[in-house]
């Protein structure tokens, strides 16, 4: 760990020109690296007819209805719409009173 401190901190101060390449390079890397295990998962992942993809649901988390799981399996989505919005919406009004506050 102590090692890709050092070498991150011998870039910043020495090697600033590289990196724009080792960024481009870091990307590239995650981009394949991304496109390999989407197509594994693609190829290797176990295919059902669309009937059984939109009209059959299971309840394999043993809560009592199957309303239930469904509202449980979609809390953290949910939640994750929330707070973003809500974020987005606070940095909106807080640069908006920036804005009028500086410029007024």
């Amino acid at each position: 760990m102590f090692a890709v401190v050092l070498v991150i901190f011998i870039l910043n101060i020495w090697g600033n020109d590289l990196m724009p390449f080792i960024n481009n390079v870091l990307l590239v890397g995650h981009i394949f690296g991304w496109l390999a295990i989407i197509v594994v998962l693609w190829i290797l992942s176990p295919r059902n007819p669309s009937k059984v993809v939109f009209t059959q649901f299971t309840d394999e988390g043993g809560w009592s209805t199957m309303g239930l799981s469904l509202m449980v399996g979609q809390i953290s989505a949910i939640y994750a719409c929330i707070c973003k919005s809500n974020s987005l919406m606070n940095l909106f009004f807080k640069k908006k009173k920036l804005i009028n506050t500086t410029f007024d």
